[in-house]
């Protein structure tokens, strides 16, 4: 048996996931167990998870994954390349795990890893720093100097590829596999459907956000046509139970109040530049809620995913070199048989501890480890207040992995 893993949001797992989950197993071996290393309550995009963890990672069983690990906070919010490198980080520390697999527009992985090649390589960063001492190109991005870069270096071909959402993961899943000398192979599978839009692709396969839309709506039956009946249902419990959907906007006072007494001699935080944290101060001034924030401090080149990062955070004072450590430490958040066998296994190679509830960080072997563990535990803490009926922090040291026998 083969153990494939896969770093994911799953947020929530749809349809366009199992697509995933079955292509990786007609293409490996029909008994892969799939591992997915799963972001906990905060996205990659700096907003919250639409449910909790618990509940996406069962949720996760029906859809084909057998075995839900968590990807824990900071790094589930981070930009790709610290997002790759965490989760790469954690798939090697399992000890046991043959294929990293992953959705790329590309679909390509000689094209991938051409462009990951590429990306790290002295050519394509001497010309980038020759472009940044140009006049005409100072207001353009990194991903638009890059783009140009490449182009230069290999074709346009590949320069464009190299823009696309899927494919800027694939290639940092490729560049942390080589620096952190893997014995992973990858593995990836052509992406369908949308990214990141609020309407359904002609093939039926969905973005997340169009879900995350729908379930705001209350839309069941159109969720049913994109989830399996078991996800559908849980989500209609959480929706019913009131744990369900999260909106950041209700962290509105307590971030802005936060942000507000610290922002003139607060250090600063991870992703906060010194221009970022000069608007970032002016519209503290003026803002009464995250979205007005967000609005007043957004500049050309700080994209609304970036600010929310910032703005988290910097209210949690995740520092740069915070997300720089290598995760140390995962939690078990669902498993079903064959997950449970593989988890056997996983405890005699793995050199991470896997926590089997939030309470264990403080059995963690080091103190570098705990504080992570802790850092993680408050940020969710601070999740459940997001949702239509908070939760105390103490509830989520009541939290079990959800395990089918």
């Amino acid at each position: 048996m083969k153990t494939a893993a896969v770093i994911c949001e799953l947020n929530p797992p749809h349809s366009g996931h199992a697509y995933l989950f079955r292509r990786i197993r007609e293409q490996i071996g029909f008994d892969t167990a799939i591992i997915a290393i799963m972001g906990g309550s905060y996205m990659q995009r700096g907003d919250v998870a639409v449910c909790d963890a618990y509940a996406r990672a069962r949720m996760a069983l029906s859809i084909g994954a057998n075995l839900v690990l968590e990807l824990p906070f900071p790094y589930s919010m981070c930009t790709a390349q610290r997002y790759a490198d965490a989760g790469v980080a954690i798939a090697n520390a399992l000890g046991c795990v043959d294929y990293l697999c992953f959705g790329s527009e590309s679909g390509d992985i000689e094209q991938l890893t051409r462009i990951s090649l590429a990306c790290s390589g002295e050519a394509v960063s001497r010309r980038i720093e020759e472009m940044r001492s140009i006049n005409r190109y100072r207001s353009f991005s990194f991903a638009e100097l890059r783009t140009m870069a490449l182009a230069q270096e290999l074709n346009p071909i590949d320069a464009e590829a190299a823009k696309r959402p899927n494919n800027i993961l694939a290639i940092e899943y490729l560049n942390a596999l080589r620096t952190q000398s893997s014995t992973i192979t990858p593995f990836t599978v052509t992406r369908r459907g949308a990214y990141h839009a609020d309407t359904f692709t002609a093939d039926g396969f969905p973005s997340a956000s169009a879900i995350r839309k729908l379930i705001s709506e209350q839309k069941f039956n159109e969720i049913s046509k994109h989830l399996t009946k078991e996800a559908t249902a849980l989500l209609a419990k959480e929706v019913e139970t009131g744990h369900c959907p999260a909106d950041l906007n209700r962290l509105s006072a307590a971030v802005i109040t936060k942000l507000s007494a610290t922002s003139q001699d607060a250090p600063l935080t991870a992703e906060i530049d010194a221009s970022l944290a000069r608007r970032l101060r002016a519209a503290l001034k003026e803002a009464a809620t995250l979205q007005e924030l967000i609005t007043l401090t957004k500049a050309k080149h700080y994209t609304d995913a970036h600010i929310r990062r910032a703005l988290l955070f910097a209210y949690f004072g995740v520092t740069s070199s915070d997300i720089r450590e290598v995760p140390a430490f995962t939690r078990l958040l669902a498993a079903d048989s064959i997950g449970c066998e593989r988890l056997k296994i996983i405890k005699k190679t793995a050199w991470i501890p896997i926590l089997t509830k939030t309470a264990d960080f403080r059995t963690l072997p080091t103190e570098a480890a705990r504080r992570q563990a802790e850092f993680a535990a408050f940020a969710e803490s601070v999740y459940y207040q997001t949702l239509p009926k908070p939760q105390s922090a103490a509830d989520v040291f009541r939290k079990t992995p959800f395990v089918r026998k």
